[in-house]
């Protein structure tokens, strides 16, 4: 998901989004969806946070977040487009733009506070640089008209993108979706990978459309959920599968390498039916790990949109430990070299963002207490 360029996203818990509140199926929460979300999300932290050995076979953890959205599609959207349409843009356009343009406009701060560099530092040797005013607002014209933000710290936003216009595509195609979806199915792979062939052959690393081929898929998946087998037999040949997958058909929901296409696609679903059934079975025992578990996927919106800056912490305290040059600071994602404090990353990446928004939360509640009485 590092890259510099995961409903109604909202950084409130009362307010629930896809990425956040999802689970709610038929007017009720859904522990397992959102334990499974949970678990996506931190492994995708763990794959930001050094552990890059890992991120052939993490890498299919990402698609999970878009099936997952597509399995949470509630079906009086069905006669209800526009009302599916509005609260993709509010949930999904409106974070985007709203994060887009802060980062664009703070760039230069982050600039002196050294969190960027102009040493390669960035995302792939990326070298950052000082915005003047024209620089400043084409690029708030790209966040706004294109959802494109190329900023480091920003570097999930596109998933936003991607995700908004897989769930445009899935409901232009509901009506098929719905009576022929194995066809609908078909329909948009072989679209998709077509368009992905031709820009493939231009030189051009980008697969626009995929994220609908992963929410149909979710909406089917709920759709014959009964009928799939959720034993521990199928879960491990799934594992299997996965391992295979991560040596021979790696990819990502972006750029899918035509060559890979199909297997990437069953590698996707199959990370998701795995993480579905570890996470029935962690909902079956009450407990703390149940409890966290549930409280990160109802709020992994805050983690998608924070954890590049949860990172630097931990990399700031490195810094100070080690003697390294305040400019270490501008590595992205992670300084290089410290594998070991991988776990230490992801820990402060995913729990940091959540605490910090559970304090935002209470604060927020307090006030409104103290106002309306």
């Amino acid at each position: 998901m590092v890259n510099a360029t995961q409903a109604s996203p909202a950084l409130s818990s009362s307010s629930p989004s896809t990425l956040e509140g999802g689970a709610a199926l038929a007017g009720r929460r859904d522990a397992v969806v959102s334990i499974a979300k949970g678990l996506a999300i931190i492994i995708i932290i763990y794959c930001h946070s050094g552990w890059y050995q890992m991120n052939h076979w993490l890498m299919f953890e990402l698609p999970v977040f878009v099936i997952l959205s597509g399995y949470c599609f509630k079906e009086r959207y069905g006669s209800d487009r526009w009302g599916f349409v509005k609260r993709r843009f509010k949930g999904l356009y409106v974070p985007f733009v709203k994060w887009g343009l802060l980062l664009v406009l703070l760039h230069n701060v982050f600039l002196w506070m050294h969190l960027y560099s102009t040493e390669p530092y960035g995302y792939q040797g990326a070298t950052m640089h000082a915005y003047d005013l024209r620089e400043t607002l084409v690029r708030c014209a790209q966040v706004v008209f294109t959802m494109h933000c190329g900023e480091n710290l920003g570097g999930a936003l596109w998933f936003l993108r991607e995700l908004l216009v897989g769930s445009l595509m899935f409901i232009v195609a509901y009506r098929w979706a719905k009576r022929w979806p194995w066809l609908t199915l078909l329909a948009f792979m072989v679209v998709v990978l077509a368009v992905d062939i031709v820009l493939a052959m231009r030189g051009i690393n980008y697969t626009p459309g995929y994220c609908g081929i992963l929410y149909l898929m979710g909406y089917m998946l709920r759709r014959y959920r009964d009928r799939i087998d959720k034993g521990w037999l199928v879960t491990l040949l799934l594992v299997a599968l996965l391992a295979v997958g991560g040596v021979w058909w790696y990819g990502g929901i972006k750029e899918v390498d035509p060559t890979r296409f199909v297997q990437f696609t069953v590698c996707s679903l199959a990370a998701t039916l795995v993480t579905m059934n570890v996470a029935r079975w962690i909902a079956q025992h009450e407990g703390w790990v149940k409890r966290l578990l549930v409280y990160v996927g109802d709020h992994t919106l805050r983690v998608v949109v924070w954890h590049f800056f949860a990172l630097k912490v931990v990399s700031l305290v490195i810094i100070l430990v080690a003697g390294h040059p305040i400019d270490y600071l501008g590595w992205f994602p992670v300084i290089p070299g410290y594998e070991w404090a991988s776990p230490i990353y992801a820990t402060v990446g995913v729990a940091l963002p959540l605490a910090v928004g559970y304090l935002y939360d209470r604060a927020v509640a307090a006030i409104k207490q103290q106002r309306a009485s």
